[in-house]
């Protein structure tokens, strides 16, 4: 959610059979405007072990 119009942003997980066409897409898309949206685009990043999403993790 958007914190200033509170309008969704919108994403989607986009996979590729090879690094070239994912490299490919990323320079030719990332920064496009499509219907008024400015498009970013990124390569997915590994969540370290401990990620929690905010909330604290159980101890034992």
């Amino acid at each position: 959610m958007d914190k200033i119009s509170k309008r969704s942003k919108g994403y989607a997980f986009v996979e590729y059979t090879t690094e070239e066409a994912a490299a490919a897409a990323l320079k030719e898309m990332n920064g496009k405007i499509i219907n008024g949206w400015m498009i970013v685009v990124d390569v997915a990043k590994t969540r370290p072990s401990n990620f929690s999403r905010g909330r604290p993790r159980p101890t034992a």
